[in-house]
């Protein structure tokens, strides 16, 4: 465990070293912070696009009739084997 001590107890060099390596930490905090934030909005910005994806996907596929019109012909065509296919009104 690193002993916790007071800056202004230091000699005069040791001072300046030490408020100038506080002057740099914080600086590097400063960019850490502005990272993430630009990290959490990148990731915003995917997690909506793949939601949208996901649901254009979803409504589209719901628009498609091309099974429902497959089925239609072969009752039409074959009414013994696949009458139940047939549309109902």
């Amino acid at each position: 465990m690193l002993e916790t001590i007071d800056i202004e107890d230091l000699p005069r060099p040791q001072k300046r070293f030490a408020k100038q390596f506080e002057k740099v930490n914080q600086e590097r905090v400063k960019e850490i912070f502005a990272k993430n934030y630009k990290n959490h909005i990148s990731f915003a910005v995917l997690i909506g696009v793949v939601v949208g994806i996901y649901f254009y996907t979803m409504y589209s596929v719901k628009q498609e009739t091309f099974l429902e019109e497959i089925d239609e012909e072969m009752a039409a065509t074959n009414p013994k084997t696949h009458g139940h296919l047939a549309k109902k009104l």
